[in-house]
């Protein structure tokens, strides 16, 4: 067969190639952990450990207060806005309780920038950030089961997970909105309630934590790093309920709609203003149609 005579759909190429390049950024996130840990080591060699903890701190603060000026054009949005306001001090309450090194929030940029990635292939938010997830929980496994399997401190770190995950629900809060299913809210609770007594009987049946934590110590809830930071283990219950919680909520608020248009339908077309008819363009934006020249 002459796959010549067949070409792809306009656009379709473009995908392909960013799922190639999503997939392959995903897997060097993976793979080239110990080689970035070794930079960071040095870096701490050439800097002294107090300049690279103040230097790592400005970098990030500098790398968000760059993400929302780029991302000023969406602060119009007042849906764009009431997602912020939510997500902020979420994201702010966990970063404070879980990172223990502020070298840590690397994590944010790297599935950010992925859950960015899967989107362009994709065209879609909610499946773009679960493959994110995807990728930063095998990241976490692969540490635990692989580079650090003979490692008797190297602890399964729910923590990190939990950062991944934080990290692509950023990049979902500023990612174009589609049309969305409305899920009933008591059918979110109801899940989120179902996931969290299911969860915790499993865990209790089973009690992984002493062969994912190994020794680490989970007797005090509060710890205090090395650098002076307080932070919080999460054990195999809290890490299992917090991340499935936020997966339910996120994919009951972000379920996208396939009997509508999607949302950015009409405003793609507006090239074609001049042959289209204005009274029945304004019926099909309000009924979500999407615009079929005639």
């Amino acid at each position: 067969m002459d796959f010549n005579n067949y070409p792809l759909p306009k656009g379709e190429g473009s995908r392909r190639l960013w799922w190639l390049a999503a997939i392959a950024y995903g897997l060097a996130n993976i793979l080239l952990h110990e080689p970035a840990n070794d930079i960071a080591k040095r870096l701490v060699v050439v800097l002294g450990l107090q300049l690279f903890l103040w230097s790592t701190r400005a970098f990030f603060l500098a790398g968000a207060v760059l993400v929302l000026f780029l991302c000023r054009h969406l602060l119009r949005d007042s849906q764009t806005v009431r997602r912020l306001l939510i997500f902020i001090p979420f994201a702010a309450a966990l970063d404070l309780s879980l990172v223990i090194y502020p070298s840590e929030r690397i994590h944010y940029p790297q599935y950010a920038i992925l859950a960015w990635m899967a989107f362009k292939a994709s065209g879609q938010a909610l499946p773009a950030v679960l493959l994110s997830f995807i990728f930063g929980y095998l990241d976490e496994a692969n540490q635990h089961w692989v580079l650090y399997a003979n490692d008797p401190i190297a602890y399964f770190d729910w923590n990190d997970v939990v950062l991944n995950l934080l990290a692509a629900l950023g990049g979902l809060v500023l990612l174009p909105q589609e049309n969305v299913r409305k899920v009933p809210t008591k059918r979110i609770l109801a899940a989120a309630g179902a996931w969290t007594l299911g969860m915790s009987l499993l865990v209790f049946l089973l009690n992984p934590d002493p062969y994912l934590m190994r020794t680490q110590k989970t007797d005090s809830f509060w710890l205090v790093s090395s650098v002076k930071t307080h932070y919080h283990v999460l054990t195999a219950t809290e890490g299992t309920i917090l991340l499935g919680v936020v997966l339910i909520v996120t994919a009951g608020l972000y379920w996208p709609d396939r009997s509508r248009a999607p949302a950015v339908a009409i405003p793609l077309l507006a090239e074609e203003g001049a042959t289209r008819d204005p009274a029945r363009a304004k019926t099909q934006e309000k009924t979500g149609e999407a615009y079929r020249p005639s």
